[in-house]
């Protein structure tokens, strides 16, 4: 099975130093997953990400994200 990924140039052009990962994992066996590890990692993460938000009147004004909204105005 293939799979293609695109990126559009004019996002790599808009945005020079844009680092991408992806990995695509194959024969896994569900069974032997760490899903409380996994649990404990997304919340912890969701909190980090919830606490950097909160910092700012609105989303759109975190510096993450205004790059982005600049970018493509």
């Amino acid at each position: 099975m293939n799979h293609l990924f695109h990126i559009e140039q004019a996002v790599l052009d808009a945005l020079p130093k844009l680092s991408i990962f992806f990995a695509v994992v194959r024969n896994i066996n569900l069974s032997k997953v760490d899903k409380k590890g996994i649990s404990k990692l997304l919340e912890a993460s969701w909190s980090l990400a919830r606490e950097q938000v909160t910092a700012y009147p609105n989303v759109q004004s975190h510096p993450n994200i205004l790059l982005w909204r600049q970018a493509f105005q």
